[in-house]
């Protein structure tokens, strides 16, 4: 991986990040280590690691230390009180640091820790909470273009993740012109086909069936017969047979009228919509999350923000 301390004189919003994804086909710690130390050592330039939960943040720290990398780590614990004072002397340990070196920093640190614009930023994992992606990303764009630089990012995903995950990272590289790698575009591809292929619910044609007697109401009709006999009922009994059948059709609205001129109640149909889900994803509720949701439509990229 060649080195990245590169300026942007006038570039616009979709070439300031430079995204590149690695996959890992199970989603194995120790190979996810072995990843990110290749990436670390790589860029040979410090580089922020940010990883979902602070015990995840000291677990993967202790690993790279063993591969005698050099770190510096931040915790949400750390800005409580008195331990603030260590995550300073972090702080500046890292923005000292020349070469190889990672900070390790949880999400819910990164969101404290106020850090200034990294040459590199490494996501060990896809955020669990959804809507911290792009507001990273979002939060990172504003300042690259303030100091005239691009920044790199590398995402270590693993290929059997949650579709959502694979379609985020997906339509953020591909929204920011950046060209997602070849099994990403055929994994959201397959997602694609799969929900393209279910029928929505308002495509469907009720299934319905006869039940058996004792829930089978029918109700009787005028004779069709053209003859000019009189009916055989009286108009008052007519009037209150209409008035039962308006009041049982108001109480059971769902059940209506077959071929055969009976009232039936018609099997439930299959709802598909929790199937489809993944023809977009929604993030998570996030309380650091003040734009709102975001919610990601794969025909629509250049909306690929939709706020309610």
């Amino acid at each position: 991986m060649s080195n990245n301390s590169s300026t942007v004189s006038s570039v616009s919003f979709e070439t300031v990040l430079k995204m590149h994804a690695h996959p890992e086909r199970n989603a194995d710690m120790e190979k996810k280590i072995n990843t990110l130390g290749q990436i670390v050592k790589g860029v040979n330039e410090p580089c922020l690691v940010l990883l979902n939960s602070d015990t995840i943040c000291r677990h993967v720290t202790v690993f790279l230390r063993s591969m005698e990398l050099q770190t510096s780590i931040l915790t949400s614990e750390m800005f409580d009180g008195k331990e603030r004072i260590i995550a300073d002397e972090e702080r500046c340990q890292f923005l000292k640091a020349k070469g190889a070196h990672a900070m390790m920093c949880s999400l819910d640190a990164f969101a404290n820790a106020k850090m200034p614009l990294c040459q590199n930023y490494i996501f060990f994992e896809m955020p669990s909470k959804l809507s911290r992606f792009p507001k990273i990303l979002r939060e990172l764009e504003p300042m690259a273009h303030a100091e005239h630089r691009m920044v790199r990012i590398d995402v270590i995903v693993s290929e059997s993740e949650p579709q959502p995950q694979l379609k985020a990272l997906f339509m953020e590289m591909d929204c920011r012109g950046n060209v997602p790698p070849v099994w990403l575009g055929e994994k959201v591809g397959l997602i694609s086909k799969k929900c393209a292929k279910k029928p929505s619910p308002d495509d469907q044609t009720p299934v319905r069936t006869s039940v058996p007697p004792p829930m089978l109401h029918s109700f009787p009709t005028p004779s069709s017969d053209s003859s000019d006999s009189p009916p055989t009922k009286a108009p008052c009994s007519s009037l209150v047979e209409k008035e039962k059948k308006k009041r049982f059709l108001w109480e059971n609205p769902r059940i209506e009228m077959n071929s055969e001129g009976k009232y039936v109640i018609p099997v439930p149909r299959e709802n598909s919509e929790s199937d489809c889900e993944i023809n977009g994803y929604v993030a998570d509720n996030d309380n650091d999350c003040t734009d709102g949701e975001f919610e990601y439509d794969m025909m629509e990229v250049d909306d690929a923000y939709e706020y309610y």
